[in-house]
């Protein structure tokens, strides 16, 4: 006897083996077929035709497990690559870095880019002609030479650090770098960088467009990266965070990021880290193009648009969540 319950082996045993009992355990993620079926097979009922109902339940439920593999035959398309065109459109091996720089920024654009600026001067010296000591007065009209220059004193100032922009002209010694002085003069420097400009003012431009100042820039760039490369078979897209701490409506903050405020691009690149393309986020009036494919989304949407251009070609598309 069982000194807990107070019941005899004989009992017990009686309990154990009594099979018709009214409370059942079943698993919590078990469907209701499968409930029917342990109530089935638990050994009450032998007749042959539950025997057969079992059987049938069980084959039910297997084919609903199975049917999204046996309802429709699936062949996917298999596209050739073609690996002999894949690399530089323009530049070779020989190729020097102010050829690889007018691959971008051709002499044609530069022009454009100076014929914006000095009419954006003639719009500046309007309102500040009453100012008679006035920097503007010292103002020579710009030309994509000039432009040039302006973009090697850009990319040099990187990789020479200095507190202040006037110190690169700076004549002590200690301090001195004579390869700006050289290229331009600072007062050049300071009216350019003032007086840079894309886009003119009094044109019609889409009001609902958040990148209407530098449209000219972000046109020819796409254009340009497309045209200049043909990417290898594997392809990824991913996001990127350009540093950008001044005042703008759809600058991003992301702590994950190691700049953490900046300008959210979405990137399309391959193996050699070449841009194929890309999408600058500005937030409602991010130019993505809206596919009609049912509960597609913003996200596979904007993968749609980048690599719209390579579909249906044989490349292998790499993504990450």
């Amino acid at each position: 006897m069982d000194g807990k319950t107070g019941l005899t082996d004989a009992k017990l045993e009686e309990i154990l083996m009594q099979c018709d009992s009214d409370e059942e355990i079943f698993d919590e993620e078990s469907s209701e077929e499968d409930r029917d079926v342990d109530k089935t097979t638990c050994g009450c009922n032998n007749s042959n035709d539950d025997l057969e109902e079992v059987e049938h339940k069980k084959r039910k439920h297997v084919n609903n497990e199975d049917k999204w593999t046996t309802a429709e035959s699936f062949t996917p398309t298999i596209h050739n690559f073609d690996i002999v065109h894949s690399g530089s459109t323009k530049g070779n091996a020989t190729s020097t870095e102010l050829e690889c720089f007018k691959m971008f920024f051709s002499e044609t654009i530069m022009t454009e880019i100076a014929n914006q600026t000095n009419l954006y001067f003639q719009f500046v010296n309007a309102q500040n002609s009453s100012k008679e000591k006035s920097r503007l007065k010292r103002w020579k009209d710009t030309d994509f030479k000039e432009l040039y220059c302006f973009s090697a004193i850009n990319l040099l100032m990187s990789q020479v650090k200095k507190t202040r922009l006037n110190d690169y002209w700076s004549q002590e010694w200690l301090r001195s770098t004579p390869a700006f002085a050289q290229i331009m003069s600072r007062d050049s420097y300071l009216l350019l960088l003032r007086l840079l400009h894309f886009t003119d003012n009094t044109s019609s431009r889409v009001a609902t467009d958040s990148l209407r100042k530098i449209r000219i820039i972000v046109d020819h760039l796409k254009h340009t990266f497309r045209e200049t490369f043909i990417p290898y078979q594997n392809i990824c897209i991913d996001e990127s965070l350009m540093l950008f701490k001044g005042r703008l409506f759809f600058k991003q903050y992301i702590p994950s990021k190691r700049h953490r405020f900046g300008i959210k691009l979405f990137m399309c690149d391959c193996k050699t880290g070449y841009i194929l393309d890309f999408i600058i986020y500005t937030g409602v009036t991010t130019e993505i193009v809206n596919f009609d494919i049912a509960n597609l989304g913003k996200s596979g949407n904007t993968v749609l648009t980048l690599i719209s251009n390579y579909l249906n070609k044989g490349y292998t598309l790499y993504v990450d969540r």
